[in-house]
């Protein structure tokens, strides 16, 4: 890895992480010791027992999940969450989600339904054993004879 990168080695690896607030910078009035967060680095820095981390790097954990959930949502949310607006996704806009089973996927399914196409159609597909039960239950769809006003084409 040393020929890869320009890191000064040791590093500490990992990009998402989860845990509670030990200590607040100044200007931080949202949030408060023990409150449970979660966030990304964006690089390095995550694989250790604390972390310095900005603000805007990290939001409070819902209620009903727990560290490890909260830890594997940072980079899919914020790669669904880019590629939703980088496509305008709205009420006229047409969504295609390829193979739709990892993290960034199965949020940008979730992400485009809420910003409510008029008609959506939803293209799941199975791309291992483990999600295989999502294809039988995926509806039908037909082809649109119409060009949509906009279009988003999303490959995970």
């Amino acid at each position: 890895m040393k020929e890869m990168r320009t890191f000064t080695f040791p590093i500490t690896l990992g990009s998402e992480l989860a845990g509670t607030v030990a200590a607040l910078g100044g200007g931080v009035s949202d949030l408060a010791p023990d409150d449970r967060v979660h966030g990304s680095t964006g690089a390095l820095g995550a694989f250790a027992e604390f972390a310095v981390i900005a603000r805007n790097a990290v939001a409070k954990i819902p209620g009903e999940l727990d560290f490890g959930e909260a830890a594997a949502l940072p980079v899919g949310v914020l790669t669904a969450t880019a590629a939703c607006k980088a496509g305008a996704v709205g009420r006229d806009t047409s969504v295609l989600i390829h193979a739709a089973s990892g993290g960034a996927g199965t949020i940008a399914i979730q992400l485009a339904r809420a910003l409510g196409p008029k008609s959506p159609r939803w293209v799941r597909q199975a791309t291992s054993s483990d999600s295989a039960t999502l294809v039988p239950t995926t509806p039908s769809i037909e082809p649109s004879r119409t060009r949509p006003k906009s279009a988003i084409s999303m490959s995970c």
